[in-house]
């Protein structure tokens, strides 16, 4: 962080009202846009409900022109989504034309919808990771506090002569999280660690995130 970059703000989009229209999940956003204007912030747009992603990508897509100075929006771009999902991102929301966060996802919401296989999901993550850098485009990965993955994207982009500035690794707060961070800004990789907070206007919110965070521990370490 310095002068021309003061971090990133992440954000859901259910906590900024999708779920009452794409028109107020806007408005509300607008707000934010506007208070950050000038404080060259990124805002990070979470995904969620693959229900709303198509539709949050389009209220996305209409305020990314008039965006203010010193203001990035960045969707989250999930790898584990169906293929009939991921090409409408692509294909008529053009998600991959925004600078954008890729993420494994983690299946979590809509439970019981078909998923694609660990390596099939790799693939994917490791092929958008490699065009966007062909394209000039500085993408953000976020890998889950998967090591072999960040080792492979790493080597992936010095095969290729990318430099470690042209992109950068995200990680979640916590002690695994935080030693792998210092691992890569140690090699001088661009690193950004999240640290939760609860906003006093939604004083509830954290329930669903503490809800979320203990059903991707249990399928990660059981499979359910």
């Amino acid at each position: 962080m310095n002068h021309t970059n003061r971090g990133n703000i992440a954000i859901k989009p259910s906590a900024f009202g999708i779920d009452f229209g794409p028109f107020f999940f806007a408005r509300t956003l607008k707000r934010l846009i506007d208070a950050a204007a000038g404080k060259y912030i990124e805002i990070e747009v979470d995904a969620e409900d693959r229900e709303t992603l198509v539709t949050v990508q389009q209220m996305l897509n209409s305020l990314a022109p008039k965006l203010p100075d010193g203001v990035i929006l960045r969707p989250a771009f999930q790898m584990h989504l169906p293929d009939k999902v991921r090409q409408k991102l692509i294909s008529e929301c053009r998600i991959l034309d925004m600078p954008i966060r890729i993420v494994k996802g983690s299946g979590l919401y809509n439970i019981g919808a078909s998923e694609i296989t660990d390596e099939e999901m790799l693939v994917r993550y490791r092929e958008t990771f490699r065009s966007l850098l062909a394209r000039g485009m500085r993408p953000m990965a976020a890998t889950v506090r998967d090591s072999a993955l960040l080792y492979e994207l790493a080597t992936l982009a010095r095969n290729d002569r990318i430099t470690a500035d042209q992109f950068a690794f995200q990680f979640l707060d916590g002690l695994f999280g935080r030693s792998l961070a210092k691992t890569y800004v140690k090699r001088k990789y661009r690193v950004g660690c999240y640290v939760t907070f609860v906003d006093p206007s939604a004083p509830e919110e954290w329930k669903g995130y503490i809800r979320r965070r203990i059903a991707f521990g249990r399928k990660l370490l059981f499979g359910e």
